[in-house]
């Protein structure tokens, strides 16, 4: 349903998929491409949109490459201005922050992430009819659950029934605020140890920090050495390792006692300097 030509956005690992995604579906399209971290400038952006010559964008809401919060909102108006559709990939802040879609044309999710449901099931939100697409596998393909009205082929009922019970979590707001107190609690600790945060404090998700590690210090190395005493933080990605950083992702709710451990485990390897292997 994305026709005439479109712009991808990109400041982190999960733009830069999006950009290869985009490829693989052989889109026409351009890039609006920023460094790792680093915000969009809208007034910058909306230079390129007011050419005219884009039908469609499509961007990261949370880029948890980085601990991102790319703004939705702004978006959103500059998409309705210059009349473009607006396509968002919300698999990393569904589950994790008050999210209004109303006017988004399309966007993704899937059922693990901050949903905290078991992975295997991808979402498609969309706010107009979907025709049936015989190009695609008939499996894939978004038309054919809308013409049917339902879920026109099998899916695993535990996978359903799982992510039925995981939203109910959803209905009280509590979840969001728990999120961020352990957020802003984690934040402390790592500014007190003289750790950098990746993200800029003022376009910061406040659902994962990404830890930019010292020089001299080894991501795999620290993440190993973590793991070694029972806590388990995100350093074995590619882009982790190439950029020495450590994510802590803030999803699910700790005791205070023990993100104190892991925090005070962190603060150990780094002044003890764990260094390359």
């Amino acid at each position: 349903s994305l026709k005439g030509k479109g712009l991808v956005l990109a400041n982190g690992e999960f733009g830069n998929r999006l950009i290869e995604q985009a490829k693989r579906a052989h889109l026409n399209f351009d890039t609006y491409k920023k460094e790792m971290a680093e915000p969009f400038i809208y007034t910058e952006l909306e230079k390129i949109m007011a050419t005219g010559n884009y039908e469609w964008l499509w961007f990261v809401h949370h880029e948890t490459s980085t601990g991102m919060l790319n703004n939705l909102e702004e978006l959103n108006i500059l998409c309705k201005k210059y009349q473009m559709k607006l396509c968002v990939d919300c698999i990393s802040s569904i589950g994790a922050i008050p999210i209004n879609l109303k006017d988004v044309y399309f966007a993704s999710g899937v059922s693990g992430k901050a949903i905290k449901s078991y992975t295997g099931l991808s979402f498609v939100f969309h706010n107009h009819i979907v025709k049936v697409n015989e190009a695609v596998p008939a499996y894939l393909d978004i038309g054919m659950y809308e013409e049917n009205e339902s879920i026109p082929y099998s899916h695993s009922w535990n996978l359903i029934y799982a992510l039925q019970e995981a939203l109910k979590r959803l209905e009280d707001e509590e979840a969001f605020e728990k999120i961020k107190e352990a957020y802003a609690y984690i934040e402390q600790a790592i500014n007190t140890m003289g750790l950098k945060l990746v993200s800029p404090k003022d376009h910061a998700a406040q659902i994962v920090l990404t830890i930019q590690l010292n020089e001299g210090q080894c991501s795999k190395a620290v993440g190993d050495a973590l793991a070694l005493q029972g806590y388990i933080v995100h350093y074995e990605s590619a882009y982790l390792q190439k950029n020495n950083w450590i994510q802590i992702a803030c999803l699910n709710h700790y005791k205070e006692r023990d993100m104190k451990r892991m925090l005070n485990c962190l603060q150990m390897c780094v002044l003890k300097k764990v260094l390359l292997t």
